[in-house]
């Protein structure tokens, strides 16, 4: 019985290890493709003016769109139906 839960516990332990070495490994990945992102701007940039010109600000960045949620009472029946048509078409 102990043999038993001590193998779940390890194998608990190893997962959670590889779950946090995935993360890791995620974060990095993206860290590098910035940084890469920003080493291919200012090898092409000629002086600083163009280099700042071309880096991206936080506005110019891409947002992702969200889904807006919305209380049914408020949607007229017609787009409800229409909505619920349109769904079972595709």
């Amino acid at each position: 019985m102990y043999n038993l839960l001590a193998l779940i516990i390890i194998v608990l332990i190893v997962a959670a290890f590889l779950f946090y070495i995935d993360r890791q490994n995620e974060r990095r990945d993206k860290a590098e493709k910035e940084r890469f992102r920003e080493f291919v701007i200012a090898a092409k940039s000629k002086n600083t003016e163009e280099y700042a010109y071309h880096m991206p600000t936080e506005g110019d960045l891409p947002k992702e769109e969200e889904d807006e949620l919305v209380e049914l009472d408020q949607v007229p029946p017609e787009t409800l139906f229409r909505a619920i048509k349109e769904h079972e078409n595709n």
